[in-house]
């Protein structure tokens, strides 16, 4: 479960959230919509233990992680409390697709990341290079990447940005899967095409929910 209760968060003069309160229950698929600039990658940044907020508690499975007491603890839970997946796979070329998803491993288990990209279609696909993947396919071996280390939470910024409609799909089951699963997905999306695969949808608007 992802909790984020209370939050403020401002840059500068800036105020990007106020006495934001946000809770994605294990099991469902939060889309969080919103015009850009209405702080939905900072939402993000925060339930992924990314950046802190000025005001207020982040919560995973009920922990709080406060990223300035605890920065170890909040190093530490990346990738295993909370899996994130970025807007842009961030992918490296010239290492395979299973070589990508075992960098973000704990161990260096080559079966457990082969397994994965298995689970996300590409099975016949572990051994080609990322810079000869297709957007789609490197958009699952980010999604693999981000669940390497079997984390409970998954945060995930634009998934089918660029994508057509078909691996828009693909990637809106996979998402869809995973809270079947039992997992807290958060998604940040401008694109309508995820709405057949979540749960409930959010607006956010100058800092809060509308």
């Amino acid at each position: 479960m992802i909790e984020l209760n209370g939050i403020a968060k401002s840059y500068g003069d800036r105020t990007v959230l106020r006495d934001l309160t946000l809770r994605v229950p294990n099991g469902s698929v939060v889309w969080l919509s919103g015009e850009s600039g209405s702080g939905k990658s900072t939402v993000l940044g925060l339930a992924a233990l990314l950046i802190h907020p000025d005001r207020g508690t982040v919560l995973l499975d009920g922990q709080e992680y406060d990223i300035r007491r605890g920065r170890a603890e909040a190093r530490s839970a990346r990738g295993v409390r909370v899996g994130f997946m970025p807007q842009s796979p961030l992918l490296l070329g010239e290492l395979t697709a299973v070589q990508n998803v075992m960098l973000a491993g704990i161990q260096n288990d080559r079966r457990a990341a082969r397994r994965l990209l298995s689970e996300v279609g590409l099975k016949h696909m572990v051994d080609t290079r990322g810079n000869l993947l297709s957007g789609g396919q490197q958009h699952r071996v980010s999604l693999a990447r981000a669940l390497m280390n079997a984390p409970a939470n998954l945060v995930v910024d634009e998934p089918t940005a660029s994508l057509d409609d078909e691996n828009a799909r693909a990637v809106g089951r996979l998402l869809a899967a995973q809270a079947e699963a039992g997992r807290a997905v958060l998604v940040a999306s401008h694109d309508a095409r995820v709405g057949p695969f979540v749960t409930d949808r959010i607006c956010l608007a100058d800092g809060a929910f509308r």
